[in-house]
């Protein structure tokens, strides 16, 4: 099947994305680190220090209480030593996307589970990641500030890509301050 899929066919796929988008409604809802139960991470494992950027967020989620974090990790192809390295993610690939690039049946479930957060790891252009993540009805979606993912995540933090410490620890900075009560008079 992937020899369908073509430019052509990924702005075929976006544009009926777009319009989907246009009726749905999304209610952005900020909360506090502490107040946040469902956590989602949507990594692209296919870039640089992506997988330690995520062990990292994996770890400071952990230490803050946060039992429930599902991860989703793309990868082009798994090999055995990646699968049994990460038993309880989701693992996708090219292959659980149809030719216009939408997710198969088999992510639907994860699309639509409203997670209170969704962390999006990742930089690099990705079509198959642009649209799971437009679909994604999570209630507050963050990740790092680039051209092609920026507009579709409710906050953007401004690093540079390769400096993914930055990036987690300014994310875990503000996601503490969302909602707290200022004490300033």
């Amino acid at each position: 099947m992937n020899w369908l899929r073509s430019p052509l066919s990924f702005k075929l796929g976006f544009w009926m994305v777009q319009r989907r988008l246009k009726n749905r409604k999304r209610t952005v809802v900020a909360a506090n680190l502490k107040e946040i139960n469902k956590v989602c991470i949507l990594v692209n494992l296919a870039e640089p220090n992506a997988k330690a950027t995520l062990q990292k967020e994996i770890k400071l989620l952990k230490n803050a209480g946060k039992k429930e974090v599902d991860i989703i990790a793309f990868k082009k192809s798994w090999k055995e030593e990646d699968k049994a390295e990460v038993k309880n993610w989701v693992k996708i690939t090219p292959n659980d996307f149809n030719w216009l690039f939408h997710p198969n049946l088999s992510l639907k479930n994860l699309i639509l589970t409203p997670y209170d957060l969704l962390i999006f790891i990742g930089s690099q252009p990705n079509k198959f990641l642009l649209n799971y993540l437009a679909l994604s009805k999570a209630k507050f979606k963050v990740g790092i500030e680039t051209q092609a993912f920026s507009s579709f995540l409710d906050m953007t933090i401004k690093v540079d890509a390769k400096d993914q410490d930055k990036f987690i620890n300014s994310l875990n900075h503000y996601l503490n301050l969302i909602n707290k009560p200022s004490y300033a008079t």
